[in-house]
């Protein structure tokens, strides 16, 4: 970590090029649509019934977790090995709102894909042409698997998120020497390790990456 000495985060300009205008403006209008879509839409995948939400169900019915009941034979279906970040924030959300309400989660799904989007912009701008970076994020909120991922409530785009931003601090941990990227590095990785079983795999590969390049 201290061998290479942290250097300045390159500038880049506050304001979005008049060149870029028709981009910002269509990403706006495709995170606006998606918040709307989301907001009326009820829950309808059935891996989010029949695994994720129903153990977020199953946390608030049984006040925690129960080992003693999930782990159970009838439980087994459920797969008990699977990561629980995600039914965990979901049953903190029914517990707040007093009753569980299987289509206001999909509002927190739409937070994570706008957040990473806003994220995006923020860390590759200066670092990557703004002419690329723009249509770049344009074409990951346009994508039809992230939209229809991101309303199913699934854990998929979670881990996805998480691991990405995960995979940019490295990247500006090796290129810049950026501090505050190698302690933000393991917070999204144990997010993407937690969110779906897949993640431990993403992540032990770039964990591996990081230190093949850095030694």
């Amino acid at each position: 970590l201290a061998a290479r000495d942290p250097v300045d985060p390159p500038a880049y300009r506050a304001r979005v090029p008049t060149y870029l205008w028709p981009a910002s403006i269509a990403l706006l209008g495709i995170v606006a649509l998606m918040a709307v879509d989301l907001w009326f839409q009820p829950l309808g995948v059935w891996d989010a019934w029949a695994q994720w939400t129903a153990k977020a169900r199953a946390l608030v019915v049984f006040d925690g977790l129960n080992v003693d009941v999930l782990a159970s034979a009838p439980y087994r279906p459920w797969n008990p090995d699977y990561p629980l970040l995600v039914p965990a924030i979901e049953a903190s959300d029914f517990t707040f709102m007093g009753h569980v309400n299987t289509r206001a989660i999909h509002v927190q799904f739409w937070l994570i894909y706008a957040g990473f989007l806003l994220a995006l912009l923020q860390l590759l701008r200066g670092r990557v042409r703004e002419v690329l970076v723009w249509p770049f994020v344009l074409a990951i909120a346009l994508a039809p698997a992230v939209q229809i991922q991101t309303a199913s409530a699934l854990a998929d785009v979670p881990v996805g998120v998480f691991f990405a931003m995960a995979g940019l601090f490295a990247w500006r941990w090796v290129v810049d020497a950026d501090r505050l990227a190698v302690r933000l590095f393991p917070v999204f990785a144990a997010g993407a390790y937690a969110s779906k079983f897949e993640g431990r795999i993403y992540i032990s590969a770039l964990s591996v990456t990081m230190i093949a390049v850095r030694s």
